[in-house]
């Protein structure tokens, strides 16, 4: 994989302080896509867990979630 994306990614601190830390991916819609393209970049492998997380919305309603998502 040479990409990430979703709500659950994991990465070291190591890592990410390597690929400029949260500096180098602040200003992108798509940062989830850069963490990963930039781990690969480095040098550093991207894998898909075994593992299935479940994900729960946690507003109470639609008005809440759009301004969440607005930010």
């Amino acid at each position: 994989m040479q990409f990430a994306l979703g709500a659950s990614m994991v990465i070291t601190r190591s890592v990410l302080a390597a690929i400029g830390g949260f500096a180098a991916i602040a200003d992108s819609l798509a940062d989830d896509f850069l963490l990963g393209n930039l781990t690969v970049q480095a040098g550093y492998r991207v894998v898909l867990s075994d593992y299935i997380g479940e994900h729960l919305l946690s507003t109470e309603d639609v008005g809440d979630f759009l301004r969440h998502q607005k930010r």
